[in-house]
């Protein structure tokens, strides 16, 4: 879950992460305010301790396939952490 202050919880669970979300990060889904696809991807990303590679590489598979994700918007969220993986972005 993505917050705007920090904040804990003691819920079995429920992990909070605290980031500021520009307005073409969030989207609508059934009513509620959600991450797009590849800002999710991103946090997962840039979460040391919660991101499995192999999940995340599921959901940027599966995301491709249906033709739901947005490439360029994902490597500009993607370019701060190039350097923690020793990785530049090409830019084409």
């Amino acid at each position: 879950m993505c917050i705007r202050d920090r904040r804990r919880t003691i819920r079995p669970g429920v992990r909070l992460h605290q980031a500021h979300l520009e307005a073409a990060d969030v989207t609508i889904a059934e009513g509620l305010p959600v991450t797009i696809i590849e800002r999710t991807i991103a946090d997962l990303l840039g979460s040391r301790s919660h991101g499995d590679p192999e999940h995340i590489a599921r959901i940027v598979g599966d995301a491709l396939v249906e033709a739901r994700l947005d490439v360029d918007r994902l490597a500009v969220l993607l370019d701060p952490l190039a350097a923690r993986y020793k990785l530049s972005l090409i830019h084409i």
